[in-house]
């Protein structure tokens, strides 16, 4: 028996495997999943990758059920687009200090269940027709931005949602990151920012039966935008909206997966002019179904030495020093909390959490030379791989009334940064 590792975000699960019978379709195999903290884990998302479950039968697909055969929601994620699904994702609730098996069938595409989607990633710009239309990538180079009367998006760039909590990224050149609050549990987005023509308009500013555009981020980085600190110069991937060329060459925007279980989305930035060198930076997000946020992995190609890629926390509405912990040696936490939210209307938390080994120090971009603004950032330094990781995570009032607590809201970031350090073992056999 070999034993591998799955790592998806901050998870890293071990998982012993042995291999199917491909010829029978019914044949099947066991997960025995361990959770080996104190706290329950409610739905959540964990990840087998395909070549671990060894059956290469294009024609069957994986089916999680449990011992008492009620169907768990899976989905099949197509990473790298050559039309074979790469990994198996699904979500899984799990008590404390316990164990349960799970049954792997294999089953053909046309018997397989359909979930409903409970995450999105919604990228709506005007088309040749003068209406909104959903496109799967995307790009502009630095002498084409998206500026003035003909401004294209739906809402500034990609936004990804799922059952809990709503995320956009500027992709007009700022690349800085918002946050709409829901106060529902359904998936909205799709029809958010747009109009009764078919063209964009701000239809989120104010309070909507679903929720709003609840952060003020100015020239910040918002909830986990993108920097590079470089001595004492803190310099944007990108540029202030008023600005006519971009510092990047060229952006891109690519959708990746989307489903019941997760989705993922690329942010690429080619030939990021930092004074005479150009690198090459790509982040990767993705958000989980039932969760307050969503992870990043940045890869940063041609790094140049004494420089640090950077992220953080806008605080244009708080006077409140941020609160910083270390859990279990492992992991490093930067959180906010105060009446934050529609200019100071509302109390809304926001945490950045990342390994440890990727933390390097906080600082106050008011403290340093920048056009970035209003921002606790994280300077970070790369892993063996040269990728950077953290999870960026907020609660709002108005979507659950425990945090109106502050109390409440760092149990949250305290739970989340315990399952994070303690990941759920997986043994396949």
């Amino acid at each position: 028996m070999t034993t591998f590792i799955i790592l998806t975000a901050f998870i890293i699960s071990s998982v012993c495997l042995q291999s199917c019978n491909n010829a029978d379709k019914k044949q099947t195999s066991q997960v025995i999943l361990k959770n080996e903290c104190d706290i329950p884990r409610e739905f959540e998302t964990l990840v087998i990758n395909r070549n671990e479950l060894k059956c290469n039968d294009k024609h069957l697909l994986p089916l999680l059920l449990t011992n008492n055969r009620d169907t768990i929601i899976c989905q099949h994620d197509d990473l790298n687009k050559d039309g074979e699904w790469d990994e198996l994702s699904f979500l899984y609730s799990i008590k404390g200090r316990k164990s349960d098996t799970l049954q792997i069938e294999w089953v053909s595409r046309n018997e397989y269940p359909v979930f409903d989607n409970k995450t999105n990633i919604i990228y709506g710009r005007i088309n040749s027709k003068g209406v909104i239309a959903q496109y799967d990538e995307d790009k502009y180079d630095k002498h084409y931005l998206p500026r003035g009367k003909d401004y294209p998006y739906q809402m500034d760039g990609p936004t990804w949602e799922n059952d809990k909590i709503a995320f956009r990224h500027y992709f007009d050149g700022r690349n800085c990151r918002d946050i709409f609050g829901k106060t529902i549990n359904e998936l909205v987005m799709d029809t958010v920012g747009i109009n009764k023509y078919g063209r964009p308009q701000n239809t989120y500013s104010s309070m909507n039966n679903w929720g709003r555009d609840i952060l003020t981020v100015g020239q910040s980085l918002g909830i986990g935008g993108t920097a590079l600190l470089m001595n004492d110069t803190l310099i944007r991937a990108g540029i202030l909206i008023n600005d006519i060329v971009n510092n990047i060459d060229s952006t891109y925007f690519e959708k990746i997966v989307t489903g019941p279980v997760r989705s993922i989305f690329k942010i690429k930035y080619k030939g990021w002019n930092v004074y005479d060198k150009k690198i090459n930076v790509e982040e990767t997000i993705t958000i989980n179904a039932g969760e307050y946020g969503y992870y990043n992995k940045i890869s940063c190609y041609d790094a140049l030495e004494e420089t640090f890629i950077t992220t953080g926390l806008v605080n244009i509405e708080t006077n409140k020093k941020p609160n910083t912990f270390t859990y279990s040696d492992k992991l490093f936490v930067l959180s906010s909390y105060d009446k934050q939210a529609n200019n100071h209307e509302t109390y809304l938390g926001m945490s950045i959490i990342l390994p440890l080994k990727n933390y390097k120090n906080i600082f106050d971009a008011n403290d340093v030379k920048s056009n970035i603004k209003d921002t606790w950032c994280i300077s970070m330094v790369p892993d063996k791989n040269n990728e950077y990781w953290y999870y960026a995570c907020a609660g709002w009032e108005k979507t659950d009334s425990i945090f109106k607590d502050e109390k409440d809201y760092n149990n949250m970031v305290q739970n989340i940064a315990i399952k994070l350090a303690n990941p759920i073992k997986m043994t396949i056999k």
